[in-house]
């Protein structure tokens, strides 16, 4: 009896996740043909994964295919040593800088341990402040610039970005509060001893970090098609690359919660600062 029952609901699991998928293909399909009336060349149609959370590896790949690279440097910060934004540049001969409070070099796979042991990757394994951002640049790459800067610590997102006021990335790939919507400026309290919760209650709005951007001299590029990530280029490596206007309103993507690893939001509290 028990038994049977069991193969039954392993046969209607199958069957779900199958009916699931479908949607799940028929609703990006929708997203991917609003992105081409949109644009010649928005950054949404070029996504895929290889090891980033949702899409961004596709979209990082064809802004440096647009743009050139340099000397291949990167920072991310907020890392899971397995599904990140710049495990699969560093796959192809990239190096730099991941931040995170708890990641364990020693839990690393053979690979990766390698990669750290040659000297390519760092890991700071720290709770990173915004002050201390431009030290640790100024560690990886003295006075210089960097390829790549990826942010991604849920609470602290704006604080963090507004401390790097050199503009020393070429880009810049930062989560975002879909929630918040596309044209209000709107973030989080600075509170130093604060961490996301869970709630709705994190980051900046599209809008406020569209603005922070201008102000650093970025122009917002795109975002990932399951309202996640936002794409910021300098200003000086631009040049017409990318589909105008580099505006929150133009380039928002409403969070899509089938698109990535759902997330189980609670009610939160707090006041946001309008920017």
């Amino acid at each position: 009896m028990f038994g049977r029952f069991r193969h039954y609901f392993r046969a209607f699991k199958r069957i779900a996740t199958t009916v699931e998928g479908a949607s799940q293909f028929q609703a990006r399909r929708e997203a991917l043909r609003q992105e081409n009336q949109v644009g010649p060349s928005r950054l949404g149609k070029f996504e895929y994964k290889v090891c980033s959370q949702n899409g961004e590896d596709g979209i990082i790949s064809e802004i440096f295919n647009r743009i050139g690279e340099t000397n291949r440097r990167f920072v991310e910060i907020g890392v899971h040593f397995a599904e990140n934004n710049t495990l699969h540049l560093l796959n192809q001969g990239w190096s730099g800088l991941w931040v995170d409070m708890e990641l364990e070099p020693g839990r690393f796979p053979e690979p990766l341990r390698a990669v750290a042991d040659s000297g390519r990757l760092r890991v700071e394994c720290s709770r990173l402040k915004p002050e201390d951002l431009p030290r640790l640049l100024d560690a990886l790459e003295p006075g210089g610039e960097i390829d790549l800067l990826s942010i991604d610590v849920d609470y602290h997102t704006h604080a963090l970005w507004e401390a790097e006021s050199a503009s020393r990335a070429r880009v810049v790939v930062v989560e975002y509060n879909a929630l918040l919507g596309p044209d209000r400026a709107l973030r989080v309290k600075p509170d130093p001893d604060r961490e996301w919760d869970g709630s709705l209650y994190f980051g900046a709005s599209l809008k406020s970090l569209e603005q922070l951007g201008r102000r650093r001299g970025y122009s917002l590029v795109g975002c990932d098609l399951s309202g996640v990530n936002a794409f910021f280029v300098r200003n000086d490596c631009l040049s017409g690359r990318f589909d105008e206007p580099h505006s929150s309103e133009f380039h928002f993507q409403p969070m899509r919660r089938w698109m990535s690893p759902k997330r189980d939001y609670r009610v939160g509290f707090g006041d946001f600062l309008n920017d």
